[in-house]
């Protein structure tokens, strides 16, 4: 069981007055200003809570900081088991903790383990009040303050979108108009992936821009959060990568403005903005250097490569995977061994730093003149601003916890001077029942410089939607819109349209209308010497039958998405679809075919396994969610909900022999009591058998939308071919 520790202790030198005028909510994971302080004046309702008391206490399992608004906390969290996971979003009153609503789903598309799942945070739009989750299996929801699911956008399916085994997720990001998602597809070199950014309008999911700034690099467990600054009326996201870089984009549009190179490769980057300043901890090796870690001070001004001009400060401290904090003018940094360090913005001066009986395990929380921070076996200190050095000495016991690490400790919501947290086991408040009074009508206002003159120089065309997918056949009409060279938006334009790719017309007004056949085709906008751009996907009609003889060799197939691990080989007289083998480590992989997520009923597929060093893969198929596979090094055929080792699912023997065809199919129906999934295996060259080989019944199934897809596991090479889907 997880329990909490309360410290209480003087920090000298910290003091800080916040204004209070946009209200004392913690809408998103970092705060109401992204840089992990509260606009709440003090938390000296903590100061007299009793040694084991909360203000209220419920069971709820999570790994992901609260959100906390108009008097509700909103949590993400996991419930079930490692072999039958589900994750789930919901809403407790903030000043009783009674459920308001609650959203069960399905864990999906993801090898994350069960314990690690429901990492990212919500976040909540100040502006219209909804609520925005991601799962692990990359599941993007929008909920209304209610709890009615107003969208759902699934970014494994629809984008390539792969969660690594840490499980980390970066948490949605709300501004303006604008959803910001973060997320990592792979990359064309076996190992390698690459992060890309995905701007929706919060209030329908449709698209408005993807960005991908960064180079593809080796596979990185870590994924950095995204900040948004304004500098001299333009409204920018940072981030910073594995290839070592910080990118800063247009947030309107996601066009790249600057670049800043701080490392060889980007170690656990991670950012926080302030006025027009970016800082940036990691722990990377140093571009021409043998210094490894730092805290840097960058000008978020300038256009193109800043590397060599825009530095400010660079202080020499490794950081860990702790994102800074910014506090009465001061940068609070977690070091890699969980020290607590104290330093000045304007240059990078180390004022003080801290160490506990423990590592801190989270970002420090700033809270008017306090401070809080959370060790790894779930200790929570308080640290008071006044004097000049901490006094580590003056702690006091409140609350027992555990004698050892506790797995991942999430940072705290500081809101209507109470703490709001999340453990293995409970969501609590802390605080004085009678000091809780929520301020339910806060709206935080966005950022007014969008808008510029209508008489402005175009210098970015955005295509809308940059992306679509159809069906053979089917009309879509686009927009160009123009913005200036700060990224404001000038007005729409009647532009130039141009069609390439595969069949289908573009007319002078931007009307799409596909040919009959399925494939891949891009749209530019042109207008006074620039370009727009924006790709289109002609999914396959259902029934499919796909042999791929008429395909490219050494190509994915065209128009599948997060298929860039799949090649078309010839083998012998025919053509095949090619799971290669790879020196890199074992993942778990997964190529879609794309389409309406509710139209299929069965795929069916003929694969083939072949041996390296004495090892079969695992291959299979999916549907909706649930993969039929082949176990290669157990003999057995398993039928699971998503595909990771913990998903056991219903298993049965069956031993598959290396270099023979096998015909799997997988059939996902409602009946009348539920959802029926079934599987069945048998040689290619053999009769079809009458009898599935596995069958379950799932009777409160919960969502369960979804493309069909091929599965594979291993370093070993297998095969695929004849993919029919109905």
């Amino acid at each position: 069981m997880s329990c909490l520790i309360w410290f209480w202790i003087s920090v000298p030198g910290a003091s800080v007055s916040l204004a209070n005028e946009l209200g004392n909510d913690w809408p998103a994971a970092r705060g109401p200003r992204g840089d992990g302080s509260s606009l709440t004046s003090s938390l000296s309702s903590l100061r007299t809570v009793e040694p084991g008391t909360a203000l209220w206490r419920r069971p709820f399992s999570g790994r992901s900081t609260p959100a906390v608004f108009a008097g509700r906390v909103f949590v993400m969290g996991r419930e079930g088991s490692a072999e039958d996971p589900f994750e789930v979003a919901a809403a407790f009153d903030a000043a009783t903790g009674e459920q308001v609503w609650r959203h069960r789903y399905p864990l999906t598309h993801s090898g994350v383990p069960f314990l690690r799942a429901a990492n990212a945070s919500p976040a909540v739009d100040p502006e219209t009040g909804n609520i925005y989750t991601l799962g692990s299996g990359y599941l993007l929801h929008c909920f209304d303050p209610a709890g009615e699911v107003l969208w759902r956008l699934d970014l494994s399916e629809r984008l390539g979108a792969r969660a690594g085994y840490s499980g980390r997720l970066v948490a949605p990001l709300v501004d303006e108009d604008l959803l910001v998602v973060t997320y990592r597809t792979p990359g064309n070199e076996p190992g390698s992936s690459r992060i890309c950014y995905l701007a929706l309008e919060k209030t329908t999911g449709d698209p408005r821009w993807i960005a991908r700034p960064g180079q593809a690099v080796e596979e990185p467990s870590w994924i950095g959060s995204p900040v948004v600054c304004e500098v001299e009326g333009r409204r920018l996201l940072v981030t910073a990568e594995a290839d070592g870089y910080v990118y800063a984009m247009f947030l309107r549009t996601g066009v790249t403005a600057w670049r800043f190179r701080f490392a060889a490769r980007g170690v656990q980057p991670l950012l926080v903005a302030a006025d027009r300043t970016i800082y940036l901890t990691h722990a990377s090796r140093e571009a021409g250097s043998n210094r490894r870690g730092g805290v840097l001070a960058i000008d978020a001004g300038g256009s193109g490569d800043v590397s060599r001009s825009h530095l400010r400060w660079r202080l020499n401290l490794a950081g860990s995977t702790h994102a800074p904090t910014l506090h009465d003018e001061r940068l609070l940094v977690v070091d890699s061994q969980g020290g607590l360090h104290a330093v000045t913005v304007d240059t990078g001066t180390r004022l003080w730093q801290l160490r506990l009986a423990r590592p801190i395990a989270a970002p420090a929380v700033a809270v008017g003149d306090d401070l809080c921070v959370v060790t790894d076996d779930g200790a929570l200190y308080l640290l008071d601003g006044s004097g000049q050095a901490p006094i580590a000495e003056a702690a006091l016991r409140l609350y027992e916890g555990e004698s050892r690490p506790v797995p991942r400790v999430p940072a705290p919501a500081p809101a209507y001077g109470h703490l709001f947290l999340v453990t293995a086991t409970t969501l609590q408040a802390l605080g004085d029942e009678g000091s809780l009074e929520p301020r339910r009508d806060t709206r935080y206002r966005p950022s007014a410089s969008g808008q510029t003159s209508p008489d402005s120089r175009p210098a970015q065309i955005q295509v809308l939607p940059p992306y679509a997918r159809l069906k053979p056949g089917q009309a879509l009409k686009l927009r160009a819109r123009a913005y200036d060279a700060d990224g404001r938006f000038i007005r729409e334009i009647q532009s130039r349209w141009q069609w390439s790719g595969m069949a289908g017309k573009i007319t002078h007004v931007g009307e799409l209308r596909l040919g009959n056949q399925n494939g891949v085709g891009d749209v530019v906008a042109l207008y006074e010497g620039l370009k727009g751009h924006a790709r289109v996907w002609a999914d396959p009609a259902v029934p499919l039958l796909q042999d791929f003889e008429q395909d490219d060799l050494n190509q994915a197939p065209v128009g599948w998405v997060g298929a860039e691990w799949l090649q078309i080989k010839q083998t012998g007289a025919n053509r095949v679809l090619t799971a290669g083998a790879t020196e890199a480590r074992a993942r778990h992989r997964m190529a879609y075919l794309g389409g309406d997520e509710q139209t299929y009923q069965s795929i069916q597929a003929q694969v083939r396994g072949l041996p390296r060093h004495q090892i079969l893969p695992d291959i299979g198929v999916s549907l909706r969610g649930y993969v039929f596979s082949l176990m290669g090094q157990h003999g057995r055929v398993r039928l699971s909900r998503g595909f990771g080792h913990e998903r056991i699912g219903h298993l049965k023997a069956f031993p598959w022999q290396p270099n023979i065809w096998y015909t799997l199919k997988l059939e996902v129906q409602q009946g009348e009591h539920g959802l029926v999934v079934r599987g069945k295996v048998w040689p290619a060259d053999a009769r079809e058998p009458a009898e599935w080989t596995i069958e379950r019944l799932e009777k409160q199934p919960g969502e369960h939308h979804g493309v069909p897809g091929l599965y594979h596991y291993s370093a070993a090479e297998a095969q695929f071919d004849l993919v029919r889907v109905r």
